[in-house]
């Protein structure tokens, strides 16, 4: 496993964590005095993991300079705050829709976060639920009159609306994200036609509220992860989503009786696989016995990609905007041309921005040509970088995840 030593520090501090696993992270001779902290601290900011690793220093804090300890706690009292003031204006959502008698299940989030050991130690950042699409007019409606938050984004978006009030956001979904276009897209939206029905009560601490069932969870949280790491990048948070959730329902029935048939329909099962076993070898964590173990090659590579991206590809903005040549987020896997991926991400751009155009069609050309232009602009004034230094880049990525089989058919 060829990681270098903070990297591996890091993810021991997650595994201890968030799955309870104790995890090696020296190697032949090294020694804990030659771990650069202040990297595993940078690391664990750009990755979002910053709780994960900070919750298991204790017995290294002799070997902490004063000043990365000073730091990493007072980052970790911040999101402590931010996590706080998420929980309480969810708690304020989950109230008004459940005296309305509205259905709904919180998508990701704190529905991620009680997968782990730890739940509070998850960093949130807006809540997502979902609701009914027929009734999403009237509950945006009373939301914005009742909790008095403002309209972000129009009712005509492909999946979900944003609202705002202050510093909080709200993002009221109809339709989960990241379902691939195509005969598998709709296999899924069938698939799927009772996840409000289909759900769990969730009692933290501070919260309650209600999610979907497990097996909607892990289909949830699958192609999210898919949609993020075929576009801007993918990072450490969302690959330890889905490892708690591998973790914590290893034992459970619905693996082989349900998920493992739904991932083979849709071929996905070597993606799931491969993120599993990622999170298997580097993090300890428990796997289904009907899931398979990917080799250890697909899997350094993998973990070496994650690490390579940072949360939404943070790290490397030549990496974030290269998603733009791999993939239409993820919807289609990697076998499309660069060109015809472009033609895709011109459409869900002018759509997105524009939705009003769904109903004029005619004007679909002018709207491209406009956002091409614009985006050569932002090219010239040096805003954007061009497309050809980004090919070197996407090229890798699509190589490395064409690896993964994305919605390919069955060989």
């Amino acid at each position: 496993m060829h990681l270098d030593l903070e990297s591996r520090v890091l993810l021991s501090l997650i595994a201890k964590s968030s799955f309870d696993k104790n995890v090696e992270f020296l190697q032949n001779d090294e020694k804990v005095e030659d771990v650069n902290w202040e990297k595993v601290y940078t690391e664990s900011v750009h990755q979002t993991v910053v709780l994960f690793a900070s919750d298991a220093i204790s017995p290294y804090r002799n070997y902490i300079p004063e000043e990365i300890l000073g730091k990493w706690i007072a980052y970790s009292g911040k999101i402590f705050s931010t996590n706080m003031f998420v929980t309480n204006y969810q708690n304020e959502l989950v109230n008004f829709l459940d005296n309305n008698d509205y259905k709904y299940i919180i998508l990701k989030g704190l529905s991620s976060s009680s997968y782990y050991e730890k739940p509070d130690l998850r960093m949130l950042g807006d809540v997502d639920f979902l609701i009914e699409n027929d009734r999403k007019e009237e509950i945006a409606y009373k939301i914005q009159n009742v909790l008095k938050y403002n309209l972000y984004t129009d009712l005509d978006h492909i999946c979900h609306i944003t609202m705002t009030r202050g510093k909080a956001a709200i993002e009221m979904h109809f339709e989960i994200p990241g379902i691939p276009h195509g005969e598998n897209g709709e296999y899924v939206r069938q698939y799927i036609k009772n996840i409000l029905d289909d759900t769990q009560n969730i009692d933290m601490p501070d919260c309650k509220f209600t999610a979907p069932s497990h097996l909607y969870h892990g289909v949830i949280i699958l192609l999210h992860m898919l949609h993020h790491m075929s576009s801007e990048g993918l990072g450490l948070r969302h690959l330890c989503d889905w490892g708690a959730f591998v973790n914590k329902t290893a034992n459970m029935d619905f693996w082989s009786d349900e998920f493992i048939p739904f991932l083979k329909q849709i071929n996905l099962l070597k993606y799931a696989s491969v993120m599993a076993s990622v999170c298997y070898k580097y993090m300890g964590i428990d796997m289904p016995e009907s899931l398979p173990i990917a080799d250890d090659d697909i899997c350094e590579e993998m973990i070496n990609e994650i690490l390579h991206s940072g949360n939404f590809g943070n790290k490397d903005e030549q990496y974030q905007q290269s998603g733009l040549l791999v993939s239409e987020h993820g919807k289609d896997g990697v076998g499309k041309s660069t060109f015809s991926v472009l033609l895709g991400q011109l459409d869900s751009a002018v759509k997105l921005h524009w939705p009003w155009l769904k109903k004029w069609k005619i004007l679909l050309p002018f709207a491209y040509v406009y956002f091409a232009l614009k985006y050569c602009w932002k090219v010239l004034t040096g805003k954007r970088p061009s497309l050809t230094s980004l090919m070197p880049e996407a090229n890798r990525r699509k190589e490395l995840y064409k690896k993964l089989e994305i919605y390919e058919d069955s060989k």
